[in-house]
């Protein structure tokens, strides 16, 4: 009984003095924060904003009075029952901070509805909304609606505008004008066919040009090519074509070379031509689906098995031997050690 008393009679640890210490200081310092400035400190306990991205975000909208943050509150209340977490919020917020003196059932919910009626929801609706606020206060009749009837002409379905969006969100604050030419500027004439003109064949290439009807197809196949710079598609489809020998329904077929870097075909090329040259059967292999192999599956079937036989394999991969086209082949242009 004595032991026990005298231990309810011993100071408190030091630790859970600083504790509670910490706690009042907290407390103080919130209620001094909000009585400062009450816009940052809701960024802040609401949105989970810095200190820093608060009095950035203060800078363009006031909460200052009950209604003002109540209006702020049925914001946030409407993102989260279209299925924003903390994190989308803040990232929301943080980026456009009017979002919180918007109205949010005349200026915001029409453009969520909509985006929800093309198949697009949580988590995909969040993360496009967190990358790019500004959707949500653009015209659903002048901006969203003829953007995803665009997007529906060149991939055919809902489905698969929702599938391109997962993969290239940043296409939704495009404008619907020039949905077509998203990344494939070298896919039109560049001798004057205007651009509203899609029926008309595209050039790309001297020589060389791809019908609407392939561009639809490669862009449905695979949608990242939407996302491809003019200039790459130019380089590719000239190597391509001009180089490797393949047709443009190849590339239809196999549209993921587009992503391709120049310099991963010219090297895969050679290694091929050399293979051909050697009488190795792998060289027959079409053109296509050695360009499109993994780096682990190329090494396994195209030059490791060879390296011996045929050291010129692994000068070809390096890039020393150059590629000028399958039956012409150069000399290495350096020599030494090489990585494999």
């Amino acid at each position: 009984m004595l032991s026990a008393a005298r231990r309810r009679l011993l100071p408190l640890p030091v630790r859970y003095i600083a504790a509670a210490f910490s706690t009042a200081t907290a407390t103080a310092t919130a209620t001094a924060s909000a009585a400062a400035d009450p816009t940052v400190f809701y960024l802040e306990s609401t949105c989970a904003l810095s200190p820093a991205a608060a009095a950035r975000a203060a800078d363009s909208i006031r909460l200052v009075s009950p209604d003002s943050t109540a209006q702020a509150d049925a914001v946030l209340d409407l993102l989260r029952r279209y299925g924003f977490s903390g994190a989308d919020i803040s990232a929301t917020v943080r980026k456009f901070p009017i979002i919180l003196v918007s109205n949010p059932t005349k200026t915001l919910q029409p453009k969520l509805d909509f985006l929800a009626s093309v198949g697009i929801s949580a988590p995909l609706l969040p993360k496009l909304v967190s990358l790019s606020p500004i959707v949500l206060h653009r015209s659903v009749q002048d901006h969203l609606a003829p953007l995803f009837e665009s997007l529906r002409e060149i991939l055919g379905s809902n489905a698969r505008v929702v599938t391109a969006l997962r993969q290239m969100p940043f296409v939704v604050r495009c404008s619907p004008k020039n949905t077509l030419n998203l990344g494939l500027s070298a896919l039109r004439d560049v001798h004057g066919v205007p651009p509203g003109d899609v029926s008309r064949l595209v050039a790309i290439h001297p020589g060389v040009c791809f019908e609407k009807d392939i561009v639809t197809l490669i862009m449905r196949r695979y949608p990242p090519s939407m996302a491809i710079s003019g200039e790459k598609i130019k380089k590719n489809v000239g190597f391509l074509v001009g180089k490797a020998g393949l047709s443009l329904e190849d590339i239809a077929t196999y549209p993921n070379m587009l992503v391709r870097s120049l310099e991963s075909h010219s090297r895969r090329c050679a290694v091929l031509a050399l293979l051909r040259k050697e009488g190795k059967p792998e060289g027959n292999h079409r053109v296509p689906v050695v360009l499109v192999a993994t780096m682990e599956r190329f090494l396994k079937v195209y030059v490791q098995p060879h390296k011996i036989e045929i050291p010129d394999v692994v000068l070809a991969f390096n890039g020393e031997i150059p590629f000028e086209g399958f039956g012409v082949l150069q000399q290495p242009q350096q020599l030494g050690k090489t990585s494999l």
